[in-house]
């Protein structure tokens, strides 16, 4: 407990003193600046835990608890020396802060019945807890990228005081909410400065929440969490980029933000690390080209603050990513016998359908933005984001073509591929609302008419309006409402189902933990079930687990190799009933399963 105590103390006097740190003599919005205090002092201890990970020191409460306080230390002082930011409460901010809650909330309740369901559609979130709970306990971490581990792991092991070793799952789905929460935010965040009037202001809710509910949610229905927060880091790190271009914050916050954002993202998702890096460098030329400046010490000076140090820092911990990221096909690794980046993995895989109806207003948001960049009347708060988001975006289109003609090689997986998608959409999004933005004092009527037809779309999805066109006569085409919004489609066909491991799963698998003792090295325990159940069954119960997963399997299995059989009730048991119950002793039983301890 007194170790838990000091880390939270520690992490809330490093996220109140970035938050009250001085950063502009404006005033500043307080909703939209702890939300960018929060991802910077998540940066911070990611880069923190980075530095004791080349150092081989433990990563922990007490050691990040550590650098956090000599970090709040130094911005104390500052703050004590120089004065504090000022802010305002605004009411717009406010209310779009509630609603993306309640969004989070429903899904919180929906998927995972307030943390008593683990319902996730994929065993990557199993894997993911799995290092997770090795950071907790063993206080080292099993992977490179491990931003969203650090910043998971904390909070869980802080708080096993109170929801002690088996329950801290539910730490864990609270951080994944909070996560699916956070991108919502960071979309608000990135398209906030365009949002003049409070019909924009509906609208950059509304384009928030749809946000929200594509990608995102993709990410945390299949547990790829670790891979969401990489997106809304992108975002913070554009809105950190305009910040720098726009030339009215504190330089040394501005680069100080920019260098935790890019470290952080060689350990949250280093896939994005070229075209990110290049697409702020990009940027940053571009104002210098308007300056008039572009080969100059100052530019020069610029690149080295903004890029050398995270450069150097990224690349000494992820390098080794690099071997494997260019790894030819070998007969060892994953099941395919591929490796690298032409390894091939579940996901979502389309490829464009989700942007038909944005490309008008990508075009249209793009070319605006180049004759803002020019129009020296506009408002000067709006120039950095005019300069920013297309170079990230034309950066990253370049990238993606990159990556889709290898693809097409066979050099690159379509799992790797479509993850460029994710960024696709958050500037996608972004763009929508410039043109918004630009249409709303001067062609409202075109804005409105295809926020109209997307609402439509998204009814006829939600209530599978195409299905039944087709039930009541055959002959007429599907009309595929689903061809132009895919993602909310996909997502809907997830939701709308109960996951693999509820309540009663849950209480199994903590009979298990504590009421059988197993040889921690040997393989005594068979869990018969789902591949998500059994996969979570193994790092709730603690144990070496061998997993039987289909029906097929039965007849091929040697049961008498283990000590305990645990059962979940899927066709896999439905099939063999008979033979399962004769198998030994019921020892445990519920709705949804039993434990048999072999005779």
């Amino acid at each position: 407990m007194p170790q838990s105590i000091f880390y939270v103390i520690s992490y809330l006097a490093l996220l109140s003193g970035i938050f009250m740190l001085h950063k502009s003599g404006k005033k500043l919005s307080a909703l939209i600046w702890i939300a960018m205090s929060v991802m910077t002092s998540f940066a911070v201890q990611a880069v923190g835990a980075g530095i004791f990970y080349l150092a081989h020191l433990s990563i922990s409460i007490m050691t990040v608890g550590i650098w956090n306080s000599a970090l709040a230390v130094l911005i104390w002082i500052d703050v004590i020396k120089n004065g504090s930011q000022k802010y305002y409460i605004d009411k717009a901010d406010a209310l779009a802060f509630f609603i993306m809650f309640l969004v989070a909330g429903v899904i919180y309740s929906k998927r995972f019945a307030l943390g008593h369901d683990i319902s996730f559609a994929s065993m990557d979130s199993a894997t993911t807890y799995g290092i997770i709970k090795t950071m907790v306990f063993e206080h080292r971490s099993l992977t490179n990228m491990f931003f969203s581990i650090v910043t998971s792991a904390l909070p869980m092991e802080a708080g096993l005081p109170i929801t002690g070793e088996f329950y801290m799952y539910r730490t864990f789905l609270l951080w994944e909410i909070g996560y699916f929460f956070m991108s919502g935010v960071f979309f608000y965040i990135l398209i906030s400065s365009f949002l003049k009037t409070k019909g924009l202001k509906v609208y950059g809710v509304v384009g928030a929440v749809i946000y929200m509910l594509g990608y995102p949610l993709y990410s945390l229905i299949f547990g790829f969490s670790y891979f969401g927060l990489s997106i809304s880091l992108i975002a913070y790190i554009i809105y950190a980029a305009i910040l720098l271009v726009e030339d009215e914050f504190d330089k040394i916050n501005v680069y100080l933000m920019l260098n935790f954002g890019l470290a952080g993202l060689f350990l949250c998702y280093m896939l994005f690390v070229p075209a990110i890096f290049t697409g702020v460098l990009v940027g940053i030329a571009v104002k210098m080209k308007r300056e008039k400046k572009l080969f100059s010490g100052k530019t020069v000076k610029t690149g080295l603050l903004v890029f050398l140090v995270p450069s150097i820092y990224g690349l000494l911990i992820t390098a080794s990513n690099l071997l494997f990221i260019s790894g030819d096909t070998v007969t060892s690794g994953t099941a395919d016998g591929s490796r690298g980046i032409a390894m091939d993995g579940g996901c979502y895989n389309d490829m464009y359908s989700n942007f038909i109806m944005l490309m008008p207003f990508i075009i249209a948001g793009i070319m605006m933005s180049i004759r803002k960049q020019k129009d020296k009347s506009e408002d000067a708060d709006l120039k950095g984001a005019h300069i920013v988001l297309p170079s990230v975006f034309v950066v990253m289109l370049i990238f993606a073509a990159v990556m889709f003609f290898f693809a097409m090689k066979g050099y690159v997986s379509v799992y790797y591929y479509v993850k460029n998608n994710n960024v696709f959409a958050l500037l996608a999004w972004a763009f929508v609302m410039i043109t918004a933005s630009e249409m709303w004092e001067k062609a409202k009527e075109i804005f409105i008419g295809f926020e109209v037809v997307l609402l439509i779309l998204i009814v006829m999805i939600l209530t599978g309006a195409d299905a039944k066109i087709n039930e009541k006569n055959d002959r007429f085409l599907r009309v595929g409402a689903e061809s132009f919004l895919d993602i909310y489609y996909f997502n809907e066909e997830f939701v709308k189902y109960s996951g693999d491991i509820n309540s009663d799963d849950i209480a199994l698998m903590e009979y298990v933990r504590y009421n059988i003792e197993t040889d921690k090295e040997e393989t005594e325990i068979l869990a018969v079930g789902g591949f998500i159940y059994t996969h979570w069954f193994a790092k709730l119960t603690d144990n070496e687990v061998a997993q039987l997963n289909d029906v097929n399997q039965v007849q091929s299995t040697d049961f008498r190799d283990y000590k305990y059989i645990c059962i979940q009730n899927t066709d896999i048991y439905d099939s063999n009933k008979v033979f399962f119950d004769n198998l030994g002793n019921v020892i445990y039983s519920n709705t949804r399963g039993k434990v048999i301890e072999m005779r």
